[in-house]
């Protein structure tokens, strides 16, 4: 079993798209970083959920949710207590983030939930860890086709219902309201990453490269298309949400056969060492950018708060995240001693025998049987 690096890759290209977004004015189409977080999000989880049920056969919810808040909550618990400390933020507005509400509380609220906003896309993928394995067994039960074909069609329309919706979230000024972050609006990418789950188990994908290239190339293309078109209106800035997600849907779908393509330079060292520690970066910059402009220090401001927060996420790397890694570890589902192969009965997902180079996951960045996966973002993640 071996990491699948072009994901850490990937994870580094999301959320360096996502930080140029808060420094610079001019690139608001640096948002779809986090819809790259979702689509990694829906896929490796689904994966993994579908890897236990045909090794174990079942599904120990139990145990991936507390692997979940062993992976995600310690890191997000260390930041909102140095940033609480640190001054300037609300009581209210740590016990919001903290409690993986805050897309709840500005859909419904209408209010920004400073200097944690950013926090709304770990809400919308913790609600997502949730439900989803509530779900999961419902399409596991049917056609790999099938599963495919609803999700991707639940997709669609709940991205065209957002589309539709945003002239209701719109301020006299022309802005978009944080009414926009309401979950079910925001929940496409996530099903997108779950269709491409079904779509490639244990089926080799052709034109691995190609994909890549395409997928990689069509996401930084989005951000650049959205950048110029998101001060024109707020619906032609959303058009490009469904272009990123299926964009990065090709180049996942392209990375489990390997580094081919442009995915060799996801697995550089300085862009894997930022995709590791691309859910403390998530965390730590936007409330360093905010406390930065709080305090009137512009532009270099910014750009200091984004260098502290990498040295915040390498701290948290080193002294929380990884040694919750390690006890993380003492949930993983175990195979049954007297079942060769457990998941038989029950699935109609087609059993192929693996090829000699099948890799494997860890919860990060994982891949199953031929090809799987692991945790978003969650693991921004999950953004």
């Amino acid at each position: 079993m071996r990491r699948i690096p072009q994901l850490d890759g990937l994870r580094a290209l999301a959320v360096g798209l996502v930080i140029v977004n808060h420094v610079a004015g001019w690139f608001p189409g640096g948002a779809v970083g986090v819809n790259i977080f979702f689509v990694l999000s829906g896929y490796l989880i689904t994966s993994l959920l579908i890897d236990e049920h045909e090794k174990t056969g079942q599904m120990r919810r139990g145990l991936f949710y507390a692997r979940r808040a062993l992976r995600l909550y310690p890191a997000l618990g260390v930041m909102l207590g140095v940033t609480f400390i640190l001054g300037g933020v609300a009581i209210k507005s740590v016990l919001i983030a903290g409690s993986y509400t805050t897309n709840l509380f500005m859909t419904f609220k209408l209010d920004q939930v400073l200097p944690y906003t950013h926090t709304w896309s770990l809400a919308e993928e913790e609600q997502f860890y949730l439900l989803w394995p509530l779900l999961l067994p419902l399409f596991i039960r049917l056609r790999c086709w099938a599963s495919v074909v609803i999700l991707t069609s639940l997709a669609i329309g709940l991205a065209m219902w957002a589309q539709l919706a945003v002239g209701t979230v719109t301020a006299s000024n022309g802005a978009v309201t944080v009414a926009v972050f309401n979950p079910l609006w925001q929940a496409h990418g996530l099903l997108i990453g779950c269709a491409l789950a079904f779509a490639i188990r244990h089926r080799s994908v052709p034109s691995a490269a190609l994909l890549v290239n395409f997928g990689l190339t069509l996401c930084v293309v989005t951000a650049l298309a959205a950048s110029v078109t998101v001060g024109r209106s707020a619906r032609s800035a959303a058009d490009w949400n469904l272009v990123s997600e299926f964009a990065a849907a090709a180049a996942i779908a392209g990375m489990t056969e390997g580094a081919r393509g442009l995915a060799r330079l996801c697995t550089l060292r300085p862009v894997l060492w930022a995709g590791k520690r691309s859910y403390a970066i998530y965390l730590w910059h936007f409330p360093l950018i905010s406390l930065a402009i709080q305090h009137g220090y512009g532009r270099l401001g910014k750009v200091a708060a984004v260098a502290l927060a990498v040295l915040a996420a390498a701290l948290s790397w080193r002294l929380v995240e990884q040694p919750f890694l390690r006890l993380k570890k003492r949930f993983e589902p175990t195979t049954p001693k007297h079942a060769a192969h457990p998941r038989s009965v029950d699935n109609p997902i087609r059993q192929v025998p693996l090829r000699q180079d099948a890799t494997s996951h860890t919860p990060e960045v994982i891949r199953m049987d031929r090809a799987l996966p692991a945790a978003g973002y969650g693991e921004m993640p999950s953004p």
